[in-house]
């Protein structure tokens, strides 16, 4: 198993060692930065996994650094600050952070935290906030994340919506690995305000049209499986390209 490599970025350097020493007893790989300097410095040389990052460093915000991030990086980012208030955590979830936590922290809950958001990345990688790139292959079917293009075996272009686009790209990042409903309706082209019910019809439907573009037998469909219990896979081998 790869060992997830975390990056702290904070301007104290006793919360930069308490979280250190932290993770490393968890047996994750732990770098430190105090600066968004740093940070880009450190993300440069290795494969970071998750940055904890403090929102009030003394060369820029975190707020900043954050969204810079999301233009070009699918890093995953907890944010880390003696800020209060709502405000500040609906802003930083909406520049794209995963998670948000205040100060002072309970250690405990920090580790919980940094566990939940690998164990999420592995089951269903969200697409919000994220740039996705890349070109993979599945059963002869050719796709663009970075274009959002799809190409058919024969060759042929095949016109995705929104939604269809986004629900194929979490089940190809996850093959062979059933996701449920509630997990694919996090989705963000899917409305929230719908209710559970809705929601798990909508993701029905998307994946109803999904099967039909990709010439999927809905009565007996190979390439996205309904499994029992536990919601949709895709069922194909997938090839990076």
């Amino acid at each position: 198993m790869t060992i997830k490599r975390i990056l702290i970025v904070d301007d104290d350097l006793e919360i930069r060692v308490l979280i250190k020493d932290l993770l490393n007893e968890q047996g994750y790989a732990v770098h430190i930065a105090a600066s968004g300097a740093q940070m880009r410095a450190h993300i440069d040389r290795w494969r970071i996994d998750l940055i904890i990052l403090d929102i009030m460093l003394g060369d820029e915000s975190g707020f900043e650094i954050c969204r810079k991030l999301r233009r070009d990086n699918d890093v995953l980012v907890l944010m880390l600050t003696a800020l209060s208030g709502d405000e500040d955590r609906i802003l930083g979830l909406k520049i794209g952070a995963d998670d948000y936590m205040a100060k002072p922290f309970n250690p405990d809950v920090l580790i919980a935290r940094v566990n939940s958001l690998f164990r999420r990345l592995i089951r269903a990688p969200s697409l919000k906030n994220r740039v996705m790139r890349g070109r993979y292959r599945f059963s002869g079917w050719e796709i663009d994340l970075s274009n959002r293009e799809l190409v058919s075996p024969e060759g042929h272009m095949v016109i995705l919506s929104q939604g269809e686009f986004a629900m194929l790209t979490s089940l190809l990042l996850c093959p062979k690995t059933p996701l449920k409903r509630e997990e694919l309706g996090a989705a963000p082209h899917l409305e929230k305000s719908q209710g559970a019910v809705k929601s798990e019809r909508a993701v029905d439907m998307q994946i109803m049209r999904l099967r039909g573009k990709l010439g999927d037998d809905p009565k007996t469909p190979h390439l996205i499986k309904t499994v029992r219990g536990q919601g949709y896979m895709l069922a194909a081998d997938v090839e990076t390209l």
